[in-house]
C-alpha cells in the first residue's frame, strides 16, 4: 500500500469518525432540546403552584386561623360561664337547704303557737 493510499484510508476513517461524532452530537442536541422543553413545562407548573399558594391557599389558611382563634375565645368564654354556673348551682342548693330549714322552723313555730 502506498503512502497516498494509507493517507486516504486514514482520512476515510477520520471522516467516518467525524460523521459518527456529528450524529452523536445531533442526538445529544435533540435530547437537550427535549430536556429544555420539559424544564420549561416544569417551571410553568411551579409558577402556577406558587400563584395558587399565594392567591388561594395562604388566604384560606389565614381564614382558618382566624376561625380557630374565634373558637378558642368562645371556648374560654364557655369555660368561664361553666365555672359561674357551678358557683350558682352551689349557691342555689345552699339557699334551697336554708329555705327548707326555715320552712320547718316556721311550721314548728306555728304548731307551738297554735
Amino acid at each position: 500500500m502506498s503512502n497516498d493510499e494509507k493517507i486516504l484510508a486514514i482520512l476515510e476513517t477520520l471522516v467516518m469518525k467525524v460523521d459518527r461524532l456529528e450524529a452523536g452530537q445531533a442526538k445529544l442536541e435533540a435530547g437537550q432540546l427535549q430536556t429544555n422543553q420539559r424544564l420549561d413545562r416544569l417551571e410553568n407548573d411551579v409558577s402556577g403552584i406558587k400563584i395558587l399558594i399565594e392567591n388561594e391557599i395562604r388566604p384560606n389558611i389565614g381564614i382558618i386561623a382566624e376561625g380557630h382563634l374565634a373558637l378558642n375565645q368562645k371556648l374560654d368564654h364557655l369555660k368561664d360561664l361553666d365555672e359561674k354556673m357551678e358557683d350558682l348551682q352551689i349557691r342555689v342548693f345552699a339557699i334551697e337547704e336554708v329555705t327548707k330549714n326555715n320552712l320547718e322552723d316556721i311550721k314548728e313555730l306555728k304548731r307551738a303557737a297554735g
